[in-house]
């Protein structure tokens, strides 16, 4: 099957589409801005909402891209904007699904959505620390769809107040899995980097939705829950945290 592969950008959204159908990604797009353009007009209504670090209530006529944002911001105890590349991510797929295309990835800044019904997919986590730069993960129709995100203390520019050299996680969307990333970025600080990692692979856990967590400290490195097949190499179309973002 030959797949499309589609960018593009607007401000701080984007995209990179991997898929078979051309009008899935036109879609994707479209949504995207959409997406956008209602994000940015609500926060000139409600600046409290891009600046709170804490899980935060908005009004029953807010735009859905915002409500999402709300949401998944206390499900991860965190501020909503924690979640706004992964919850893009989402809407564009779910939009762009209307083409009914066999594959369809989305990634926004980083984060990704992923739905495939016959194709694995292979994505990635970067972090680049000494000698290890990353990982593989293959998402198989079986583990789609999915949402995939990372956070980083050293890369990217989202605010950490954790240590963690990388934390992916994998869950039932992108914008949980990009919310509860901060969350348990945030958490890992700890001169034991055994006990630290694995206290907040439990929390990642136990938040509702997420399906699978890794951890890289130091010279640790630990999962769990349900991760795609993984591979301790880089070689995929999509990569979930770049040092240059």
């Amino acid at each position: 099957m030959k797949l499309i592969k589609f960018r593009k950008s607007f401000k701080e959204t984007k995209l990179n589409i991997l898929t078979d159908s051309l009008n899935a990604a036109e879609l994707c797009w479209l949504k995207a801005l959409e997406c956008r353009i209602e994000l940015e007009q609500y926060l000139r209504l409600n600046a409290r909402f891009k600046w709170s670090l804490d899980p935060i209530e908005v009004e029953h006529w807010a735009p859905e891209v915002v409500r999402r944002m709300a949401s998944v911001g206390f499900l991860a105890n965190v501020g909503p904007m924690a979640s706004v590349a992964g919850v893009i991510a989402d809407m564009a797929l779910e939009y762009g699904l209307k083409a009914t295309p066999t594959v369809l990835v989305v990634e926004n800044g980083g984060e990704i959505a992923a739905s495939t019904l016959t194709t694995p997919i292979n994505v990635g986590a970067y972090t680049d620390t000494g000698d290890f730069k990353g990982f593989t993960f293959t998402i198989y129709p079986e583990d789609a769809p999915i949402g995939m995100a990372s956070s980083s203390s050293k890369l990217g520019a989202g605010v950490s107040f954790g240590e963690a050299d990388l934390v992916t996680v994998f869950a039932e969307n992108a914008g949980l899995a990009d919310a509860a990333a901060t969350a348990i970025c945030n958490l890992v600080k700890n001169n034991n980097y055994k006990n630290a990692v694995e206290e907040a692979l439990d929390k990642a856990l136990k938040i509702k939705g997420v399906k699978g967590c890794i951890i890289v400290y130091g010279d640790f490195i630990g999962l769990k829950g349900r991760v795609p097949e993984l591979k301790s190499s880089l070689s995929c179309e999509f990569f979930s945290l770049l040092s240059n973002r």
